[in-house]
């Protein structure tokens, strides 16, 4: 007779000599922007071709630290303009917990001014099939995130680097797209960066409350603007201050517009460290 746990090469039970060995801890690498990363994600999203919806969602991440889900399924009669609120029903850190508000800045409300209504659609971010939103921002977001990094590589500290965009420029009588850039860069055996072709969509949220963290808030402040319901979930960004959560949400957005626009901030946004989360 066959021993099945033999034929597949199974342990009896209590038998796994590496059973008491702990697992290495899965450690989640969170990117956050500089100023830098900033005024040229600006620049690529202001630049970006496709859809006016895939823009404005990915600039209402980043003025408002709202997550993903939150924006992209936004439906106008949840978009408080008196307020300047967004009052969702519900939401992914606590179903039960009602109401979520998420406050929204200067630059927030003029995304959602600047977005034109569509007759029998209930979404912010409307999607090509009639009464849907977007259901994919991948696509649009790999293609702004490189276009970024290419723009980066043209204005880069290393003159080899910014040469190679400059010349392959002039030799195309365009700007070069990402994957020219690594084609003309391996036959000059030359490595260029990663810029920000790593960058998640998520990462916005992150960069939202690294700011507010640099900028002095603390953690009872930055755990109501991103609205977090466990103090240990906001921990990892800053001590405690007692500003007002509307004031602070506005201070962030204004800095990571004047960012995007290229100009100065208050907030130490290049010193940002890798917070985790």
């Amino acid at each position: 007779m066959f021993n099945l746990a033999e034929v597949w090469g199974l342990r009896p039970d209590g038998s796994n000599p590496v059973r008491h060995i702990e697992k290495y801890p899965e450690r989640k690498v969170e990117r956050m922007l500089s100023g830098s990363d900033l005024a040229h994600l600006g620049a690529a999203l202001s630049a970006y071709e496709g859809s006016p919806y895939a823009v404005a969602a990915f600039r209402l991440l980043i003025f408002t630290g709202a997550r993903l889900d939150e924006i992209q399924s936004l439906r106008w009669d949840e978009v408080d303009f008196e307020r300047a609120e967004l009052r969702l029903a519900s939401h992914k850190s606590d179903k039960t917990a009602g109401v979520k508000v998420i406050h929204l800045p200067a630059p927030a409300l003029a995304v959602l001014n600047g977005l034109m209504k569509i007759q029998g659609n209930p979404y912010v971010i409307a999607g090509l099939k009639p009464g849907s939103h977007m259901v994919n921002l991948k696509r649009a977001w790999e293609t702004v995130r490189a276009k970024a990094t290419v723009s980066i590589w043209r204005e880069h500290d290393d003159p080899a680097i910014a040469k190679l965009v400059a010349d392959l420029s002039e030799k195309l009588k365009r700007e070069p797209s990402y994957e020219e850039c690594l084609r003309a860069a391996e036959m000059a055996g030359l490595m260029l960066p990663t810029g920000l072709v790593d960058l998640r969509r998520h990462d916005l949220r992150h960069t939202f409350a690294s700011i507010a963290a640099s900028s002095g808030m603390g953690l009872v402040l930055i755990g109501k603007m991103l609205g977090h319901t466990q103090a240990q979930t906001t921990q990892r960004y800053a001590h405690l201050a007692a500003d007002p959560v509307k004031s602070g949400v506005a201070s962030v957005a204004r800095q990571l517009e004047a960012a995007m626009e290229g100009r100065k901030t208050s907030a130490k946004i290049s010193d940002i460290s890798g917070a985790r989360g």
